[in-house]
C-alpha cells in the first residue's frame, strides 16, 4: 500500500509516511537514521525502565503495546508491573505453557509433572511471595508440611498424592484469594479452569480437552484490548495507538531481525517510541 490510511486517520499522516519510505531498507537489514524522524527514539537503563513505562502509560491516553522480543517474555519483574497497571500479557494461539503443563500431566513423571505444575504456577502469576512460591512447590512435590495459616493447613490435609488435577483446580483458588498476586496469562488461566472442571466432573482425557479448548479460543479477537504487552510475533497484525519498542543492546542476535523490528514500529498509528535498553 502506498497510501498510509492508518495513520492518516489518526492525524499522524507523517509517521505513517515515514514507515512506508523505511521499508526498503528494513527489507535489506538496514537501519533507517532516525534524526529528525518521527519516531521518538530514547535510551532507558534496565533499573529505570518500569519507571518509565508506568510515566509513559499515565500521559498517553488510547491503546498502547509495550512489544518486546521475539523468542521469550519480558522480565518477570517488569511483566508484573506492567499487569498492574492493566496490561494484559499476549499470548500464543496454542498457549503453550499450558500446553507444556497439560503434555507433563499426561506423560510426566510425578517429578516432571510437579515441576511443570510449579512452573505454571509461578510464570501465570506475579507477585508471589517466596514462602508461598515453597508451599507451591512442596504441595505439589507431595511433600508433608506443617504450615501454621488455615487455608494452607485444609490444602495439606485435603491432598498429599503431589499434583492432581484437584490439587491445581484448588491451588488456582488459593491463589486467586491472595492480595499480592497478579495473573499474568489471562487466556491461560481461564482455559486450564475450563479444562480442571471439565476433567473433574467426566474424567474426560487432559489432552482432549486441551485440544477442544484451543480450538474453542483460536479466532477470538484480540482487538478490544486497551493496554497490552507482548511479542513482535504476537502483536503483528494488530493495531494500537501507541507502541512502545523494548529493544535489548545485543538485539540483532537475541532479539529478532530487521523486520521484526519494522513490524513492531508499525504497530502505534499515533505514536511510537524505540527504546533502546542499557544495563
Amino acid at each position: 500500500l502506498e497510501t498510509p490510511h492508518r495513520w492518516i486517520r489518526a492525524g499522524n499522516e507523517p509517521l505513517g509516511r515515514w514507515l512506508l519510505s523505511t521499508r526498503p531498507q528494513f527489507r535489506e537489514n538496514r537501519e533507517p537514521d532516525y534524526r529528525g524522524g518521527p519516531i521518538d527514539r530514547r535510551t532507558i537503563s534496565y533499573r529505570e525502565l518500569a519507571r518509565e513505562l508506568i510515566r509513559f502509560t499515565h500521559q498517553r491516553d488510547g491503546r498502547i503495546c509495550v512489544i518486546g522480543p521475539k523468542a521469550r517474555p519480558l522480565p518477570a519483574s517488569l511483566e508484573t508491573t506492567l499487569v498492574k497497571q492493566k496490561y494484559r500479557v499476549l499470548e500464543p494461539n496454542e498457549l503453550s505453557v499450558l500446553r507444556d503443563l497439560i503434555v507433563a500431566l499426561c506423560d510426566g513423571s510425578a517429578s516432571e509433572q510437579a515441576g511443570a505444575a510449579f512452573n505454571f504456577l509461578t510464570r501465570a502469576y506475579g507477585g508471589l511471595p517466596g514462602d508461598d512460591k515453597n508451599f507451591l512447590e512442596k504441595i505439589l512435590k507431595g511433600q508433608a508440611q506443617r504450615p501454621q495459616r488455615e487455608d494452607r493447613r485444609a490444602l495439606c490435609i485435603r491432598h498429599t498424592g503431589g499434583a492432581t488435577a484437584q490439587l491445581l483446580h484448588d491451588l488456582l483458588h488459593y491463589i486467586e484469594r491472595m492480595h499480592n498476586s497478579s495473573c499474568k496469562l489471562h487466556e491461560s488461566v481461564s482455559a486450564l479452569k475450563c479444562i480442571l472442571e471439565a476433567h473433574l466432573q467426566s474424567g474426560a482425557d487432559l489432552s482432549s480437552l486441551y485440544a477442544g479448548e484451543i480450538a474453542n479460543r483460536k479466532y477470538q479477537s484480540r482487538s478490544h484490548i486497551y493496554r497490552c504487552t507482548g511479542s513482535t510475533l504476537l502483536v503483528k497484525g494488530l493495531e494500537f495507538d501507541h507502541a512502545i519498542v523494548l529493544r535489548s543492546p545485543n538485539w540483532q542476535t537475541s532479539w529478532g531481525s530487521y523486520r521484526d523490528l519494522y513490524v513492531a514500529l508499525t504497530r502505534g498509528s499515533r505514536s511510537t517510541t524505540l527504546v533502546d535498553l542499557t544495563r
